[in-house]
């Protein structure tokens, strides 16, 4: 089952976040030889993406996803709410642990 956690992402800033993946019995997934994507959506069921979360593993052996966005990408983000989902994968093999709502603030400063 997917964890559930919401993000925050203003316009134009840094965006910087680490997430731990879990299996299905609450141990940290070993993510050696696995893949990971991110999408961010309207609504979940939506063929194609607004933008790409770009997430990569940064520590394998403690199931450390991050995502790690600059100013001059989130600069470009529609404001508002979306849903997005990280996916991870080895050959046949993909699940989404990771899922929830991104809201994206406008830049006060611009």
């Amino acid at each position: 089952m997917a964890s559930e956690i919401d993000l925050n992402v203003t316009q134009g800033s840094d965006f910087v976040i680490n997430l731990v993946v879990y299996d299905d019995f609450g141990a940290v997934l070993n993510l050696t030889n696995y893949s990971v994507s991110g999408l961010v959506k309207n609504r979940y069921g939506d063929a194609s993406g607004i933008f790409d979360l770009s997430p990569t593993v940064s520590d394998a052996a403690n199931g450390t996803v991050a995502i790690n966005l600059g100013a001059s990408k989130t600069k470009d983000f529609p404001a508002g709410k979306f849903h997005y989902g990280i996916e991870v994968g080895s050959g046949d093999v993909a699940f989404k642990p990771l899922v929830g709502n991104i809201l994206v603030y406008p830049e006060v400063n611009s």
